[in-house]
């Protein structure tokens, strides 16, 4: 029972992690410059909150990708 609750706990916070990814990477990936000085403000500061928003989730990451690991290396190998 452990195991299970371990293994549905890890991928239900990867499939959160990589919703998240997907939201963020539409708005990182735009192509609107602004058009004044004023949107270019505006988008500097979303910028700015975005490269916030993925340094504080990057520990969260990092951790997840540990456990895949462990759970992996439990998994036996065909041969």
């Amino acid at each position: 029972l452990s195991n299970a609750k371990i293994h549905h706990q890890l991928v239900r916070d990867l499939n959160e992690e990589l919703r998240w990814v997907d939201e963020k990477m539409a708005q990182a990936c735009s192509t609107d410059y602004g058009q004044t000085l004023h949107m270019v403000q505006i988008l500097q500061a979303k910028h700015d909150t975005l490269e916030k928003e993925v340094k504080q989730h990057e520990p969260v990451i990092l951790e997840l990708l540990s456990l895949m690991k462990i759970v992996i290396s439990f998994i036996p190998r065909q041969r």
